[in-house]
């Protein structure tokens, strides 16, 4: 252990000479000793940190066999303090901590590669709540940094793109959800109405599908029979050259699943189904079973104008036009996104003691911690827990 002047110990690797500078020393993994010399405590212990992983690189090959990611951007960090201001830094710090570091940040340098880094940004895009741009954005400058300070030769994410995907973050509208009074409102209106879009919400709601799996969804997904729907797809941007295109991409491992066909899905289905027969339209197994139809539409001319898949934006925009449709006859009626019916459908799961386990298989979450966002108090069953409540808590 080493001391400073007055006797205090430093820590190992480093002491201070009697002219006040810092003597840092370290072994390197061939056993070779290095020394060097700092002005100030700071700088030494800067030195040692940087020093003990930069002799771990293998000169043979140019990539560090030892040193992790996460290991990595504890160094990067150490080094910008003194090229960042401090906002930038936390705002990467932030950024890394909630897209890398429980991901990708625990893999070796080694292990790390074009196809690696596009398998990790492809599985962000199912992630809710995380945005595979934010985690490219804070990766590029890191290993940029790898290849300048030689504990890489190339750069993984040189050249690369990801999808532009819209995040639902749970913020504001996003955050709200229906209570059962509110549900039936809005069920109520729909099927009163005569929007030819109105299946496509209904069945949301009665599903609680992300709004991209239900674009993506065919008629041969839903089994009467077994009364199931299965969900292994989604409709996503994708950036292809300089153009960005709609494509339906395969989902993750957790996002793979059956879900039960509930009595508002199912009713949802059957009347999507007899009310493009009514245009003598029949759909096949292939068909896209909720195709884009505007807010406006009194009659489906042909089948064709049904086979190409549009933006989720566009629907958004639509269903907010639908839901100020609605607050004109309900003028207390909450101003609601598509997320919000997939939160709904979460709550009444919970209110109706479904297990946390099939409420998280159903709503594709990869672990039960986003499922149980969704558990709220509502109006309608905060009156048993107060009970409860009073009960214990008497004079």
């Amino acid at each position: 252990m080493g001391r400073n002047i007055n006797g205090k110990e430093l820590g190992e690797g480093i002491s201070q000479l009697k002219n006040g500078r810092y003597t840092v020393r370290w072994s390197d993994r061939y056993g070779k000793r290095h020394t060097k010399y700092a002005k100030d405590l700071k700088e030494a212990k800067k030195i040692l940190f940087e020093g003990k992983y930069r002799t771990q690189t293998q000169y043979e090959t140019g990539v560090n066999d030892r040193i992790t990611l996460n290991e990595l951007f504890d160094i990067y960090v150490e080094d910008s303090k003194y090229t960042l201001r401090k906002s930038t830094l936390l705002t990467k710090e932030s950024s890394y901590k909630k897209n890398v570091r429980n991901f990708l940040g625990k893999l070796h340098l080694k292990q790390i590669n074009k196809q690696t880094i596009r398998a990790y940004l492809s599985d962000l895009e199912e992630k809710e709540g995380y945005n595979p741009r934010n985690a490219l954005n804070v990766l590029k400058p890191l290993f940029s940094f790898a290849v300048a300070e030689e504990y890489m030769l190339k750069n993984p994410t040189l050249n690369l793109s990801c999808a532009e995907v819209r995040v639902r973050k749970s913020k504001g509208e996003n955050d709200k959800f229906l209570t059962r009074k509110q549900q039936k409102v809005f069920v109520d209106f729909l099927l009163t109405s005569e929007y030819k879009c109105k299946y496509a919400y209904l069945f949301l709601l009665g599903s609680g599908l992300r709004i991209g799996e239900l674009l993506a969804l065919k008629v041969e997904d839903i089994d009467v029979d077994k009364g199931i729907i299965t969900v292994d797809k989604t409709l996503k941007r994708e950036r292809q050259g300089k153009k960005k295109v709609l494509v339906v991409g395969t989902k993750s491992k957790s996002g793979i699943r059956n879900i039960p066909l509930t009595e508002l899905s199912f009713k949802a289905y059957s009347e999507q189904l007899k009310m493009l027969e009514k245009d003598k339209i029949t759909l096949s197994g292939e068909d896209i079973l909720f195709p884009f139809i505007d807010l406006r539409a009194k009659k489906i001319k042909n089948k064709k104008a049904l086979c190409k898949y549009t933006p989720i934006g566009t629907w958004d925009t639509q269903f907010k036009e639908l839901v100020l449709k609605c607050k004109e006859v309900h003028p207390d009626f909450p101003m609601i996104t598509p997320h919000s019916l997939r939160h709904t459908f979460a709550t009444r799961c919970f209110e109706g003691k479904v297990s946390a386990k099939a409420t998280q298989t159903w709503l594709g979450h990869a672990s039960a911690t986003m499922t149980q966002y969704y558990q709220h108090l509502t109006e309608e069953n905060i009156k048993p827990e107060i009970e409860k409540l009073s009960g214990v808590m008497k004079v």
